[in-house]
């Protein structure tokens, strides 16, 4: 399906509302901002020497954004544990902050119970589930959030809810210097020029998708915006149905132009997406232009996107956006259902036929 800009086609496959989903993003947000403002929690600052996140996939990814969007103003050490087991250093001076959509995640159930084994001090978010069950025991708090703008009700489509419902808890523990109002009046202005109804010729997300087709993907970012990146991958993943992966500049210098030589069949199937800003390093914005020139001489395809946005957290959340409508617009060409997940849900289905889940 390549006529991007016929909705009634596109409603065919996105029978669950992923559209309308992503194009809430900015009231998932201010839902979340508002709500978490109002918990009554007591400030830890001081009082832990480290961080754990607890989470997978969109829960992850959400938190990822998070700590490398805020590097500078989150004051101690900050780790995400994507498995079913806590780091053994984990003690009375650990805030662990479970993070899971559904509140249903193994994972993340797993290492909530270690949590309280250790007397470590835990916080949740989730929407639903078990996890938001813990809110009821003795020294755990939280945010249970009730998804009114994410109507096909995918962790990945609810990234509003994730990545401001995280931010607002360390805010009110007093664990990262950042104003409530600061993000909100960043959210209100964010840059929109990706809706559906905006056609083709002046639709960036349009064109890109266009160009990503059939591709595989490579995506490249520095600093604060890698946790928008790897996000990005996910998504690519999950709503196209593309294979995808992502690297960061400098780290990308030192191994990966290396292992562009073979298979030669991979330079025609396989595209560079550079994500630019004028406000990363100096040292890292020079190394952009030499590596896209080193990518080009291997015989690869490079595109770049100027990311949109005056301060960082404004381009941050500009990308997380326009990377949604990619990955949306990428599934409507591959003629997919953005929603359905089957490869997942058919390995939580034979884990569960295992007891296991």
């Amino acid at each position: 399906m390549n006529n991007l800009d016929d909705l009634q086609t596109i409603k065919k496959l996105d029978k669950e509302g992923v559209l309308e989903s992503i194009e809430l993003f900015p009231q998932q947000c201010l839902q979340v901002l508002q709500e978490t403002k109002k918990l009554k929690l007591s400030s830890l600052k001081n009082k832990i020497a480290n961080i754990i996140v607890s989470g997978m996939g969109g829960s992850a990814f959400s938190v990822e954004i998070i700590k490398t969007l805020f590097a500078d103003e989150i004051k101690v050490p900050l780790e995400i544990v994507r498995d079913y087991h806590l780091p053994k250093y984990v003690d009375e001076q650990t805030l662990v902050l479970a993070v899971s959509y559904s509140g249903t995640t193994a994972e993340t159930l797993s290492c909530a119970q270690e949590a309280l084994a250790k007397n470590s001090k835990l916080l949740i978010l989730a929407n639903n589930g078990e996890l938001a069950n813990y809110l009821n025991q003795k020294n755990v708090f939280g945010y249970v959030f009730k998804e009114k703008y994410n109507p096909c009700h995918q962790p990945r489509t609810g990234t509003g809810y994730l990545v401001c419902g995280a931010l607002g808890l360390l805010i009110k523990s007093g664990l990262i210097e950042v104003s409530f109002s600061g993000i909100e009046k960043s959210v209100k202005n964010l840059f929109n020029q990706y809706q559906q109804n905006i056609p083709l010729q002046k639709n960036k997300t349009k064109q890109m998708s266009l160009k990503l087709k059939d591709k595989f993907v490579l995506l490249v970012s520095s600093e604060f915006l890698n946790g928008a990146i790897h996000g990005f991958a996910n998504q690519l993943n999950e709503n196209a149905k593309a294979n995808s992966t992502f690297h960061y500049i400098p780290e990308l210098n030192h191994h990966r132009m290396e292992g562009l030589g073979f298979p030669k069949e991979f330079k025609k199937l396989s595209i560079f997406l550079f994500y630019l800003s004028d406000l990363y390093d100096r040292a890292n914005q020079i190394r952009y232009k030499i590596t896209q020139k080193v990518i080009e001489k291997n015989g690869y395809q490079v595109l770049d996107y100027k990311v949109v946005g005056k301060d960082k957290v404004s381009q941050a959340f500009n990308t997380i956006i326009f990377n949604a409508y990619v990955s949306f617009y990428l599934a409507i060409l591959n003629n997919v259902n953005p929603n359905k997940i089957p490869w997942v849900d058919y390995f939580k289905e034979e884990l569960r036929k295992l007891n296991f889940g």
